[in-house]
């Protein structure tokens, strides 16, 4: 806690720059507005623009040529990567635990003006090599999108953030427990921001594990996500799944709202479970956090001051456990999360995310030893 008080007090000095109120201040704030970003590539794919309101950076994904033939230098992909590590202090068991969270790497580029990709793995998450995205976009037209592969599910807001631009170290129950789904499948999205401010995605998946590419799936999953973009000051999305991993079928109803005025952004998210046939009580997860960036005048770009509060009641995966039943894979809780971030100015991108979460149970002896009070100390690189 000395740590975290010294680095607040020397970093609010009146050598801080005050708040310019009015609309340049939002323009300003380039990642927590994808407004900005949007201008920096028009020919970005439509299916990603999901992902500029989650803070990604436009060149970092796949995206249409404005030529009709490539040039030998087109054919280079682009090669990015994100390591994050942290230190864990818990009060509750007086312990403490490092990790490499994330070690990614990945290769975006054309084959095509038309034809892009993009190819990316995690190197340790956790220790365990993952394959994140795998896929082929083929754009026909302007504002079309057809993807074949590995990918993200596209539900839930929260959950399309990539892991160098999330908020908090830690990220939300509804992703964590209920939208972080990747899977194999088809996904085609259409915009035409040009007449109506509205972006739609329809999706089929495999149904069941990602693991389970080789076998034939009796049950699909579904998803379509509506992303109205109103103003640059407020956007919201309304997002459905239907999924049946395992001879349960699963519909969530996904709704995120959010809003970006004077480098403060506000946002709330609410996402329900519903299980068929009753077979278990229908599954709650709320998200509303809120973040003010503190412009800084040397060495750092800002000082971002975080608050969240997320809930989720008892949750089950859908999978049967070794005793033919569907057991309750995470319980009932509520969390409190409160943080301080410091970033580099740009070109580069680093963060140093410092993070305390205060956990609330009815039974707190029934926990998961990681689900307790925690503070998280986090260094992130993008490069």
């Amino acid at each position: 806690m000395k740590l975290l008080l010294c680095i607040f007090c020397f970093l609010t000095t009146p050598f801080i720059y005050p708040c310019e109120i009015g609309v340049d201040s939002v323009i300003t704030n380039v990642v927590a507005n994808g407004d900005s970003l949007k201008k920096q590539d028009k020919r970005l794919s439509t299916y990603f623009q999901q992902y500029l309101d989650a803070d990604l950076s436009a060149e970092d994904e796949p995206h249409m040529l404005d030529k009709k033939k490539m040039e030998p230098i087109d054919y280079i992909p682009q090669v990015h990567a994100t390591i994050r590590t942290k230190y864990e202090y818990t009060p509750v068991f007086n312990a403490h635990r490092f990790q490499l969270r994330n070690a990614r790497v990945s290769l975006v580029g054309n084959v095509h003006p038309i034809v892009a990709y993009k190819a990316e793995v995690d190197l340790s998450d956790v220790t365990v090599f993952k394959v994140t995205d795998m896929f082929v976009d083929v754009m026909p037209v302007k504002g079309l999108d057809l993807i074949l592969g590995q990918m993200k599910i596209p539900i839930s807001t929260d959950n399309l953030r990539s892991p160098h631009v999330q908020y908090f170290a830690n990220r939300s129950f509804i992703v964590k427990q209920m939208s972080g789904i990747a899977s194999v499948g088809f996904v085609a999205s259409y915009s035409a921001k040009q007449w109506f401010p509205v972006t739609a995605w329809l999706g089929v998946f495999n149904g069941g594990s990602i693991k389970q590419q080789s076998e034939w799936q009796k049950h699909l999953s579904y998803s379509a996500r509506l992303l109205f973009e109103t103003s640059k000051y407020f956007n919201f999305d309304i997002n459905y799944l239907y999924c049946n991993p395992e001879n349960l079928g699963m519909h969530l109803v996904d709704v995120n709202l959010r809003t970006d005025f004077c480098r403060a952004h506000i946002e709330t998210e609410a996402m329900y479970k519903i299980y068929d046939n009753k077979a278990l009580k229908p599954t709650l997860g709320f998200l509303a956090q809120a973040f003010y960036d503190l412009k800084l005048p040397k060495v750092f770009e800002h000082l971002r001051f975080l608050i969240r509060y997320d809930m989720i009641t008892d949750d089950c995966d859908g999978f049967i456990n070794d005793e033919g039943v569907y057991p309750i894979n995470d319980i009932a809780r509520h969390r409190i999360t409160a943080g301080l971030t410091l970033r580099l100015p740009k070109p580069v991108f680093a963060e140093l995310r410092l993070n305390y979460e205060k956990y609330f149970y009815k039974d707190a002896t029934i926990a998961n030893p990681s689900d307790v009070d925690k503070f998280v100390i986090e260094l992130v690189a993008r490069f």
